[in-house]
């Protein structure tokens, strides 16, 4: 068969559209042939190297898969060639403590089909028979597999973890992702209303479209000013929150009173702190969850085919293309592009606190900007790997070193990092 692989880590040129090699059902598998598959953040972490499959290479991503059995194995009955099909995408020992007692997402040896086993991005796959749905005739291929991962996983957030119920007011971080775009269109479904955020204006009619109530563009505007203003300074009852870092923090503070705020990922950072005077003062549930089961993915099917629910689609390519059409591995989070967001997010909050002196975020970009054209002044370009000591009143001696991230020509040293070592010494005190 054909298929979409990878079998060295790195950005979309290193998957190679190839010959692999065909799945061969086992007893209770089933073989799908696939007829769409959807792109996941997941897919950029596996092929970048910093979710490595356990598996090993080479590696084929996919998730979320819709498509129609090719064959089945031994013991398979129920399931009937050509038939449409869903693939379930979370495989769970159902042995475990926490499979006995219906808790199969948090299973010790959980894993996804495309994380955990060779996924769709491929013309066949396979996958448990217990892990087939039958894809209604009123759910296009395409649609489907925009539901197992994103829909399901937003649906679970709100129906099961934090309850949502007609009258509630929920806030949704990102309208413009999978999650985000999901999650709006459910939390309207239970009866909710709906705040959210975007990070430019041409999404303000997006997220409008899917039903929210109001929008703020977080990069102009205080989300939690927002929240409490439109909420009559109460806040929400709901937070459904996948970025990390700074947005849950903040996130924590629009709750109101006995509010709920559930974490679904940590796109931004895996990192976060909260004030937990706001949570035990408030009385704050802080949960954490991931995917949802099958029956709940039975249920957001039926929504689905009764034009309730309608999955965000971008564009939609041949898997001969995946190279060309796939995103890129996302950039790295560094400490300037942090800098970056907390100066236009929050421009005049204190950034640094020495003594009386504070610094704010953009007076600290503007100074970090500065220290860049000075660097650049002593011919320290772009890439070059730096060691900076910054002498402290303490006499503390603290070193950042920075390593290239590609190797100049004619530059002798590892491959990726300069041979050259620019040392470049800062104190923090005046004189």
């Amino acid at each position: 068969m054909k298929a979409a692989f990878f079998k060295e880590h790195g950005g979309v040129e290193k998957i190679l559209y190839d010959d692999y090699r065909d799945p061969v059902p086992e007893v209770g598998e089933v073989v799908v042939r696939v007829r769409a598959c959807a792109l996941n953040h997941v897919d950029m972490l596996l092929l970048d190297g910093r979710f490595p499959p356990p598996e090993g290479l080479p590696h084929v991503n996919g998730c979320e898969v819709t498509g129609t059995v090719e064959a089945v194995g031994a013991g398979v009955k129920e399931l009937d060639r050509g038939g449409r099909a869903i693939i379930f995408p979370g495989f769970s020992c159902g042995r475990c403590e926490y499979c006995l007692r219906g808790a199969r997402t948090v299973c010790v040896r959980y894993g996804y089909l495309g994380a955990h086993k060779d996924g769709g991005y491929a013309e066949l796959v396979k996958a448990p028979a217990t892990n087939i749905l039958p894809l209604p005739d009123a759910v296009s291929f395409e649609a489907g597999a925009a539901v197992p991962l994103a829909m399901l996983t937003s649906w679970h957030a709100l129906v099961a973890q934090a309850e949502c119920r007609p009258g509630q007011t929920v806030l949704v971080q990102a309208a413009g992702s999978g999650v985000g775009s999901a999650a709006i269109q459910i939390a309207r479904l239970c009866g909710a209303r709906v705040i959210t955020t975007v990070g430019s204006d041409d999404k303000i009619d997006f997220a409008r479209s899917l039903g929210a109530d109001h929008v703020v563009n977080y990069r102009t505007q205080d989300f939690v000013e927002e929240t409490k203003r439109w909420s009559g300074k109460r806040g929400v009852d709901i937070v459904i929150e996948h970025i990390g870092g700074e947005t849950l923090e903040r996130s924590v503070q629009a709750l109101t009173r006995l509010g709920t705020l559930v974490t679904i990922g940590s796109h931004d950072t895996h990192w976060g702190r909260l004030d937990l005077r706001h949570v035990y003062s408030k009385n704050l549930r802080i949960v954490g969850t991931n995917l949802g089961s099958i029956l709940e993915l039975q249920t957001v099917l039926e929504h689905l085919a009764d034009g309730r629910l309608k999955p965000v689609i971008d564009r939609v390519f041949p898997l001969k293309d995946a190279r060309e059409q796939g995103q890129g591995a996302p950039r790295p989070v560094t400490l300037p592009r942090l800098l970056e967001r907390a100066a236009l997010r929050r421009p005049e909050a204190p950034a640094v606190v020495d003594g009386a002196r504070r610094l704010t975020y953009a007076e600290l970009a503007r100074q970090a900007a500065a220290l860049g054209r000075g660097l650049a002044g002593l011919g320290i370009g772009k890439g070059d790997r730096v060691l900076i000591a910054l002498k402290n009143r303490l006499e503390i001696y603290t070193f950042w070193v920075f390593p290239d991230v590609q190797t100049k020509p004619g530059c002798a040293g590892r491959p990726g990092i300069h041979a050259k070592l620019h040392v470049v010494t800062a104190s923090t005190e005046r004189g």
